[in-house]
């Protein structure tokens, strides 16, 4: 009871403070310090920085509105002459504009040879080309779609709240054409997921988790899959389905051959080998011991110090910024050491720990993940643990707390392609809105080649250098 407490009221942290197993040994050597120039003695003091009130960003636009006095304001009440003006002061306000509809009107004009008739030629017209609507004879332009689907699947709101919230703007649109709108935009935007799909397929080292979502028709509890690709590769990937067995991540990532950071669900193993190329999550074992606190509080302190120490070297490797081969360096001199010792330690507990006891199910959980725990020490492409994936599911657990579930069998697969899209456009920084106009008005032309629409691709033509 006091551990189901916890988790529905207590914090979500799972932080504990302590000593490291590195307290109380030297450091490694650091070069020699240089000698620091003199300081300029003229040189002005550098203002204060994190106090006060932030300006409002320069990129923001500028609607100028200028007061100015009246006639009668403007005679000095000294000399009685006209004032001259010399300058005037800006105050910045913060305001806000509600969203709104409008409608293009597209205005293709049509031209006539005038000498074809009096010849008794057949007249020739030539009119501009009306540019392909993203859905056609649907009326809405590739602005409204891209609303929609952000909305829904970028700020969590259901359909029923946008229907109200368009109505109040002045479209009276119901809810089941919402549905049909998002539903046709998904069938555009898919050969870019499904080229994402091929790019995270190609990863070194993908991160993967999975969670239930509740299916209306047929009433059962689906599943949603997040998938990440590599820095090559990098696009965040979702897949819905109506089980949880190990055939949907394999049909969904059929060949792939690469490394997967999962926590220790057997779904996975067609996916890593069966373990060959499984990486664990230090993430998960660090969880079921701190949930084995209030049963064995001096144990599982002990393998929390353990884990907290792993930790601690992999925020060095951060804090200094180190790459490559510094990184399988670092770990294998600070964290090799740390990770033996602590093999050790979980084969001495496993002999007297009470097998049913949160403890000594903490210990047979590390035990069996231990062959995946170690190999991040290895290459430094590989990750402590499965935390990137677990954040990058969140939307969805947020998503369904508000929409609640997904309609039927044929709204697995629109969710899946629109969360890819819009995930995969925030991870590269991209605003989803403008990225989804921009991507279904240009897939209404149906492009032959589809890669330039990747979110990496058209982060590198769209977002200003150093970005």
């Amino acid at each position: 009871m006091a551990k189901l407490v916890h988790r529905t009221f207590g914090q979500r942290t799972e932080r504990v403070d302590g000593p490291t197993l590195f307290d109380g040994l030297p450091d490694e050597p650091s070069p020699p310090p240089t000698r620091p120039a003199p300081p300029d003695p003229v040189a002005p003091r550098s203002p204060r920085t994190g106090h006060g009130r932030r300006p409002n960003p320069a990129d923001l636009p500028r609607r100028r509105e200028e007061l100015d006095l009246t006639a009668a304001e403007k005679v000095c009440p000294c000399c009685a002459g006209i004032r001259v003006r010399i300058g005037e002061t800006i105050r910045e306000r913060l305001d806000d504009t509600p969203a709104s509809l409008f409608v293009r009107e597209i205005a293709c004009p049509t031209y006539v040879g005038r000498a074809c008739e009096p010849a008794a030629r057949p007249p020739q017209f030539a009119a501009p080309a009306v540019p392909p609507d993203p859905i056609p004879k649907s009326g809405v332009g590739a602005g409204l779609l891209a609303q929609v689907i952000v909305s829904k699947y970028v700020d969590h709101l259901p359909l029923y709240r946008q229907e109200a919230i368009f109505a109040r703007h002045g479209w009276p649109v119901s809810r089941t054409r919402l549905c049909d709108l998002v539903g046709h935009a998904a069938v555009l935007l898919d050969p870019v997921d499904r080229a994402m799909v091929g790019r995270v397929n190609a990863s070194f080292a993908i991160h993967a988790d999975e969670s239930p979502v509740a299916l209306l028709q047929p009433r059962q509890t689906a599943y949603g899959w997040v998938d990440l690709g590599d820095a090559v590769n990098p696009f965040t990937l979702f897949d819905f389905t109506p089980g949880r067995g190990d055939a949907y991540p394999a049909a969904f990532l059929a060949g792939y051959a690469g490394f997967v950071h999962t926590a220790g669900y057997a779904g996975y193993n067609v996916l890593h080998g069966s373990g060959e190329r499984h990486l664990g999550c230090g993430a998960h074992v660090r969880r079921t011991f701190f949930d084995a606190r209030t049963n064995h509080p001096a144990k599982a302190s002990e393998a929390l110090a353990y884990i907290r120490t792993l930790y601690a070297v992999e925020r060095e490797i951060a804090d200094g910024a180190l790459t490559g081969d510094a990184i399988v360096s670092r770990r294998q001199t600070r964290a090799g050491p740390i990770v033996t010792r602590f093999g050790d330690w979980l084969i001495d507990e496993e002999r007297t720990a009470l097998p049913k006891s949160p403890f000594g199910q903490a210990v047979s959980y590390a035990r069996n993940q231990w062959p995946t725990l170690g190999r991040s020490l290895t290459d430094a492409r590989f990750a402590i643990d499965n935390n990137v994936a677990e954040r990058a599911i969140r939307p969805l657990a947020l998503g369904r707390k508000n929409w609640l579930f997904v309609g039927g069998d044929g709204g697995l697969r629109t969710a899946a392609v629109l969360m890819s899209l819009c995930a995969s456009a925030k991870r590269h920084g991209l605003n989803p809105w403008t990225y989804l106009t921009d991507v279904l008005t240009q897939l209404a032309a149906k492009p032959a080649d589809v890669s330039p629409l990747l979110p990496d691709a058209w982060a590198r033509d769209h977002l200003p250098t150093g970005r």
